[in-house]
């Protein structure tokens, strides 16, 4: 028999990207929908707290350079920038859909220090940031105005004069459990937790395949010749629950 059929590409902005196959003659039950799940990165949104899809931690005076020194739980023990979000641009280079980030993002974090935007000329700033020294807890917003002439989009922060403890200095700089939760989310989101907007899109699919949110097939796995990663990873490698970002080289979040 003959079986009419259309197809329909989706590339959102939370990437669950797939081709679909809707068949007019199935039955609803029968209309299964399934989709490729992109791997994270400093576009996606899917968690409500976009520490989650950042670089690794860089300098405080280069923002990507992501090598600002960890402890062994991989939050920073020096004044370090963090990069969250620089591919939502109305003009973006490579043409990635507009995107609004304007909005108050909410930033929570054990320890204290100065926060300052990466590049304050676009109009974005920090306000009424606070530090509650009983549970050692700093809390501060992220205004970002809704400019359409913005050439890029971005998210991006300076932490300086980090203290990890200032009621016990010689636990030395950096901070802990650091989060920035978009808007709509605050200090009692939970962490780990996806956006709703996330979620909601997920839904729509019976099937939702995650070899490249694990990246279980990424650079040329299959080639011995030219093989990337040039070694294979091993169990230890993954990025695991409660990481700071799931956005962790070569080896994904296997562990997630």
């Amino acid at each position: 028999f003959k079986m009419a059929a259309r197809f329909l590409f989706l590339n959102a902005i939370f990437p669950v990207i797939g081709t679909v196959v809707l068949c007019s003659r199935m039955s609803p039950q029968q209309r299964l929908l399934g989709g490729n799940m992109a791997g994270i990165a400093g576009r996606t949104f899917h968690h409500a707290n976009l520490v989650k899809q950042s670089l690794p931690f860089g300098l405080n005076t280069d923002v990507r350079s992501q090598n600002a020194s960890v402890d062994e739980n991989g939050w920073p023990t020096q004044d370090f920038g963090l990069s969250m979000y620089s591919e939502g641009a109305s003009k973006h280079a490579f043409s990635w859909p507009p995107v609004d980030i304007s909005g108050t993002y909410t930033i929570v974090a054990k320890g204290n220090a100065s926060v300052g935007v990466a590049y304050p000329s676009q109009g974005s700033k920090i306000v009424n940031q606070s530090y509650d020294a009983t549970t050692n807890t700093m809390l501060a917003y992220l205004s970002i105005p809704n400019d359409p002439s913005q050439v890029l989009g971005l998210i991006e922060l300076v932490f300086n004069d980090t203290m990890r403890n200032p009621a016990k200095p010689t636990e030395g700089k950096g901070l802990v459990n650091v989060s920035v939760f978009q808007p709509g989310y605050g200090p009692e989101t939970d962490p780990e937790a996806f956006s709703t907007a996330a979620l909601d899109n997920y839904k729509r699919f019976s099937l939702l395949r995650m070899m490249p949110w694990t990246l279980a097939a990424s650079g040329n796995w299959w080639d011995p010749n030219n093989p990337s990663p040039a070694t294979p990873g091993v169990w230890s490698q993954r990025a695991k629950v409660g990481s700071p970002s799931y956005l962790l080289g070569e080896y994904g979040s296997h562990g997630y």
